[in-house]
């Protein structure tokens, strides 16, 4: 939790007040109390965006903020610093592939996965002794 603190602190201290200040309204009291105060904020600032956002742990912040944020804020931190462009805007939704047309679509994917044999096996099993199978509908 300090790690995150102490990361928030220094984009805080990149940023303008105004956008420091919707940050700091965005989030839980206690990770925006370093936020709210200039003078905590200003303790870690980085010499610049590229040098904060070396550091690992500041791009897993600014992903986490993409994710959390709401558009307005994320906009506004990104017009502020368009270098937060790619971390903060949320990764698009993967469409499921598309079928098509394909009749064997469904195989293919079994094959790959392997489980196509496995369903022909389990449907060429004939019924243990004592086991009635019941074939058609009275």
């Amino acid at each position: 939790m300090v790690t995150l603190i102490s990361k928030l602190r220094a984009l805080g201290a990149l940023l303008g007040e105004r956008e420091r200040k919707a940050l700091a309204r965005a989030l839980p009291r206690d990770l925006a109390q370093g936020l709210r105060d200039p003078a905590q904020a200003s303790r870690n600032e980085p010499a610049s965006l590229e040098t904060f956002l070396a550091s690992p742990s500041a791009q897993v912040v600014c992903r986490a903020l993409g994710e959390t944020l709401i558009p307005s804020v994320r906009s506004r931190l990104i017009q502020a610093q368009p270098a937060l462009r790619a971390l903060l805007e949320p990764p698009a939704a993967v469409a499921p592939p598309q079928r098509g047309d394909d009749p064997h679509g469904e195989s293919r994917t079994l094959v790959a996965c392997g489980l196509l044999e496995e369903r022909e096996a389990r449907s060429s099993v004939s019924p243990e002794v004592g086991e009635k199978r019941l074939l058609s509908r009275p």
